[in-house]
């Protein structure tokens, strides 16, 4: 039986939920280990890693603004 461990895929444009300028960032690589899926996720050359939970596909207007 094949779980689909993964809520994004490649290409997918993302936001980093704690990310005061709501930046859109595109997953670039995705890696499966025990369990969970670790996102890289790319923006102006510069990558980070990244868990399910830390992500999301709509941009949260309220940090942008600093609320």
């Amino acid at each position: 039986m094949h779980n689909n461990l993964s809520q994004y895929t490649f290409g997918d444009i993302v936001y980093i939920k704690t990310d005061q300028d709501q930046n859109k960032i595109m997953v670039t690589e995705l890696r499966f280990s025990q369990g969970q899926c670790l996102y890289t996720v790319s923006n102006n050359g510069m990558n980070s890693e990244c868990y399910n939970y830390e992500l999301t596909d709509k941009a949260d207007e309220n940090t942008k603004l600093g609320l």
